[in-house]
């Protein structure tokens, strides 16, 4: 043996490894030093010894494997080593065998022993042709049992998760494979989209149940704890964060039992990205307690790659397959230290497809650009004037409250100027730092206001009418956008008057099935007039905000054109929101956008904005590494925003 060589055995009764250093100062070695007295090491001389019980033995030899060869020595094993320990040195190669064939598998290089039967399996359960890199991410998924799935938004992921589900449910009971069922933990709004796609891929209605605060002691127990003959064939179970939390004890008994084995997945898994969050803390203690664990997001890492840390913890809760500490990530994040080894370690356990993989038919863009009303143009003019001419808005270095309310009074103004009439904090109570503050409204603003009369006198709601009575009169349903809810109000009114036609929508304040407060079957709910939307042929207006219905929602197959009749800024909510009626399974259809702008307004510049960060968004997105939006979306970003605005005044003060 080298002098680098440092051999591990195990005394098993008395719980004891020990570590031999061949020759030298071995353990004198300053990282690997602090490694060895953060377990509990007792050095003396070449000889090293850790108090370790048996179930703890894998999960310390991989730290010291890890350590020690990042020293820059070498881990060898004595020829009399225990059987305790030569069973983790299996185990551990066992493990990297089975990453190098998921990383090999996944890029094509690999053909699994079960393919024919895979393919077989797909071919009589799913009735949906997968794209071939979806059948690859099936397949790593159904091999793995563990994996995590970062497609762009649309890509199929839910059908991804059910093909490898097709595949595991139709093993033999006795082979550890086996999967019985499935128990998602997600956002309210993707339950029904699961649902709906269950029937797709299957073909039938899922035997399916979701637990919410709203039920009864007796009918969560009936599920959870086995105690209704009926809940035993369940095959799919749904349940919010907030409810995962609530219920976790009955949930782990459910994830525990001896006769069904449950695959186990976070929907939207950003969710749980945060450090010690009340929502990732349950599922990482979950996760333990599952036959199969998946994870689930197009936006992996939004702020760095720090939010990765709890979506591999989960995978593999008794392994720590990032393999460096959080303030490492942030290093990484911010360019500091290098992500290399990072992908490299967690290369093996994802699978990502991006829109460019879909062959998605394609889509029509239309910008257009009217010239606001006399009425509306002396209010714009009056109110930009008010705020570009304070003396605080243009002189800070850094984004302040008042540029941020300047902002919103703009955009309020090119969508529904009567929102100049109620203070800001009407409209963002949850944020004491969006305040009037010294942009008070003037009397003569007021005044024009006053006189204004929206059915007359916007002519975005002219253009608006005249573009949904076109796509109604041609059989097309339409989903308008906006993000203020007095203009929903105001666009509701006049679609309902204008084109006598029923007009459904969904903001924040629309409740969910599954919340504490609107188990009530008389209400209507979201997932009611999602339903109504997409089913019935009598409907056909839909009008929502982005921030209520931006993520988890399926409209493409009922739904080709959405109208923007406002924007703001953010460029994640715009593309996600664009994602709703462009997604997976498209044919033959092309997907129609109209942006309603202002010329020379704040409309214009957020378009301009947009535009460019809508490009290089969608050049991370096309990535097959994971894409780290923060170089977009930060306080960066947000001064350039404002500065944007204020190019676009003085340059029309100047003409």
């Amino acid at each position: 043996m080298t002098r680098d060589v440092i051999t591990l055995d195990y005394i098993a009764h008395e719980e004891i490894l020990r570590l031999t250093a061949v020759a030298g100062r071995i353990f004198s070695h300053p990282a690997l030093k602090i490694t060895l007295l953060r377990l509990g090491a007792v050095i003396e001389g070449d000889i090293c010894t850790i108090k370790v019980t048996q179930d703890k033995l894998g999960s310390i030899n991989r730290q010291l494997s890890e350590s020690i060869k990042k020293a820059g020595f070498e881990l060898g094993q004595s020829s009399d080593m225990s059987d305790e320990l030569r069973k983790v040195f299996d185990k551990e190669l066992a493990f990297q065998i089975f990453s190098n064939k998921a990383v090999s598998l996944w890029s094509g290089k690999t053909i699994p022993e079960e393919l024919n039967e895979f393919e077989s399996v797909i071919a009589k359960k799913i009735n949906r042709k997968l794209s071939n890199l979806q059948f690859l991410s099936a397949m790593h998924l159904a091999f793995s049992q563990n994996a995590c799935n970062f497609s762009v938004p649309g890509a199929g992921k839910t059908t991804i998760v059910y093909s490898a589900f097709a595949f595991l449910n139709h093993l033999p009971i006795n082979d550890l494979k086996h999967i019985d069922r499935i128990l998602v933990i997600g956002p309210l709004a993707s339950f029904y989209a699961w649902k709906r796609e269950f029937k797709e891929c299957f073909g039938r209605e899922p035997k399916y149940v979701r637990l919410f605060s709203g039920m009864s002691v007796r009918e969560v127990d009936n599920v959870l704890l086995g105690l209704s003959p009926d809940c035993e064939e369940l095959e799919l179970i749904h349940v919010s964060f907030q409810t995962a939390v609530n219920l976790e004890d009955k949930l782990r008994c459910f994830l525990n039992s001896p006769t069904k084995k449950t695959m186990l997945v976070v929907d939207e898994a950003h969710n749980i990205k945060r450090e010690n969050g009340i929502w990732s803390s349950a599922c990482l203690r979950l996760s333990s307690n599952a036959s199969s664990r998946v994870v689930l997001t197009g936006t992996p890492a939004p702020n760095g790659y720090e939010d990765l840390f709890n979506l591999f913890q989960f995978l593999y809760p008794d392994r720590n397959l990032i393999g460096f500490p959080r303030a490492n990530l942030v290093a990484m994040s911010e360019g500091v230290m290098s992500s290399e080894s990072l992908r490299k370690r967690i290369q093996p356990f994802f699978t990502r497809i991006t829109k460019q993989h879909l062959g998605l038919p394609p889509i029509q863009e239309f910008l257009q650009t009217l010239n606001m009303s006399s009425a509306e143009l002396k209010i714009y003019r009056n109110l930009e004037d008010l705020i570009f001419k304070s003396a605080s808005f243009g002189s800070s270095q850094k984004v302040t409250p008042i540029q941020r309310a300047g902002l919103i009074r703009l955009r309020q103004a090119a969508s529904n100027p009567k929102m100049l009439l109620k203070p800001l904090e009407d409209f963002f109570e949850e944020d004491v730092a969006l305040s009037d503050q010294q942009i008070l409204i003037t009397d003569e603003i007021m005044s024009l206001v006053d006189k204004f009369d929206p059915l007359v006198d916007s002519s975005k709601l002219g253009e608006l009418i005249r573009i949904c009575r076109q796509k109604i009169e041609q059989g097309e349903k339409v989903l308008i956008w906006s993000y203020f809810i007095s203009t929903i109000d105001l666009i509701e009114f006049a679609l309902s008057k204008k084109l006598s036609k029923k007009v459904l929508r969904i903001t924040g304040k629309t409740p969910s099935e599954g919340n504490p407060d609107s188990y009530d079957e008389s209400l209507i709910t979201r997932e009611k007039i999602i339903t109504e939307f997409i089913d019935n042929p009598d409907s056909m207006i839909l009008i929502a905000n982005p921030q209520a219905l931006g993520e988890s929602v399926s409209l493409h197959y009922s739904c080709h054109t959405a109208i923007y009749f406002d924007r703001d800024f953010n460029c994640g909510k715009f593309i996600q929101s664009k994602d709703r009626i462009h997604r997976y399974g498209l044919k033959d259809v092309t997907t129609n956008y109209y942006y309603l702008t202002y010329d020379v307004t704040v409309d214009w510049d957020i378009n301009d904005r947009l535009t460019l960060k809508e490009r290089r968004m969608n050049s991370l997105l096309e990535r097959d590494e994971i894409p780290l939006f923060k170089t977009i979306e930060n306080e960066s970003s947000e001064f350039e925003d404002i500065r944007q605005v204020l190019r676009s005044y003085a340059k029309r003060k100047l003409l």
